[in-house]
């Protein structure tokens, strides 16, 4: 996934998981056990999935803005650890308006931030449906659409690794098992 709506992508998460959790008995440990799988989720689904797209398909990552081979590798760490970060840390704050009864108020913050990541999706819309370098899509040729190449097959292969993922979160929360 594109750097830019990975940032997105993880606050989504994160307030979706905080509404998952709803109902998670404080006494018992429970918000600190999902707060622990959420960020299993994150480390171990949500950053390989962004970081391949870094890794194998950097100028697509980075939305054909920048080439990715000027970039240094720290920049791509530190982006992609922040954007990791992000689902535990909205999660935490999400789950502590949740345990407050004001879950309402997690679902109206989603709200915006499912529009934007529409309207930036809208936006790059021709950037995102192609598989290129930087030069090859400035330049116009060599560029593939998405769906006949490899790109296409690891985006699809994301999405469902995300929502295994979150799936599996899922059920461990419903069951109450730590992992």
């Amino acid at each position: 996934m594109p750097l830019p709506f990975a940032f997105l992508t993880a606050i989504l998460f994160g307030l979706s998981f905080a509404i998952g959790a709803r109902g998670e008995n404080p006494e018992s440990g429970g918000v600190f056990r999902t707060t622990v799988l959420t960020a299993g989720f994150s480390a171990f689904v949500f950053l390989p999935v962004i970081s391949f797209f870094v890794g194998f398909h950097g100028d697509w990552a980075y939305v054909y803005a920048v080439p990715w081979k000027k970039i240094p590798s720290a920049v791509d760490v530190v982006l992609l650890s922040l954007a990791a970060a992000l689902i535990p840390a909205t999660f935490r704050i999400a789950s502590s308006a949740v345990e407050r009864g004001r879950a309402d108020r997690v679902l109206r913050a989603a709200l915006p931030v499912s529009l934007l990541t529409i309207a930036l999706a809208i936006s790059c819309e021709k950037r995102l449906a192609v598989s290129a370098t930087y030069v090859q899509y400035h330049a116009a040729f060599g560029v593939v659409p998405i769906g006949q190449s490899s790109l296409g097959r690891a985006v699809l292969i994301a999405w469902l690794a995300l929502a295994a993922g979150s799936a599996l979160w899922l059920r461990l929360v419903r069951k109450g098992h730590a992992f």
